[in-house]
Parts: structure tokens; C-alpha cells; sequence
């Protein structure tokens, strides 16, 4: 924690201030089991109150297609074509 501060403090200086608007983080996010990817849609169709939308089939393929990552899953899942 006092790490953190430290760096805060030392980033707030105006001298360091390129730096640290050149440092950027990478999170890598393990995508959701295909169990968790139908439940996952299932909930989302609850909240907007429909329900049955998609066929197995067609929840089998948002799962490979988005590789159940819920950000890809949201989008694969709202397309219109």
C-alpha cells in the first residue's frame, strides 16, 4: 500500500507527469465455462424479461464464437443481421 502512495505522489510531480500518462495496464480475463455462458445470457434475457430467445444451438455458438468473454458474449448477442 505504501508503495502505492509513493508512486502517486512521485507521478503527481509535473516532471514524471509524461510518464505516467504513458503507463498502461494489461488484464487478461479468462473467459466463462459454456455452462456459465448460458447462464450467463439466461440472466441478462431475465432482467430485460424475455426469456427463450436463443436456441441451444445458437448459445453453443455465441459461447465458441465469443470465446465467453462477456464483454464478446454482450456483442455476438445483440447483433442484427
Amino acid at each position: 500500500m505504501r508503495r502505492q502512495e509513493s508512486l502517486n505522489m512521485k507521478f503527481g510531480l509535473s516532471i514524471l507527469e509524461s510518464l505516467a500518462n504513458s503507463i498502461t495496464i494489461t488484464v487478461s480475463v479468462e473467459g466463462l465455462k459454456e455452462e456459465e455462458t448460458f447462464a450467463y445470457i439466461e440472466d441478462r434475457l431475465t432482467v430485460l424479461g424475455a426469456q427463450n430467445l436463443f436456441t441451444k444451438n445458437a448459445l453453443k455458438l455465441i459461447h465458441q464464437v465469443s470465446g465467453g468473454i462477456m464483454r464478446n458474449i454482450n456483442r455476438v448477442a445483440t447483433q442484427q443481421f
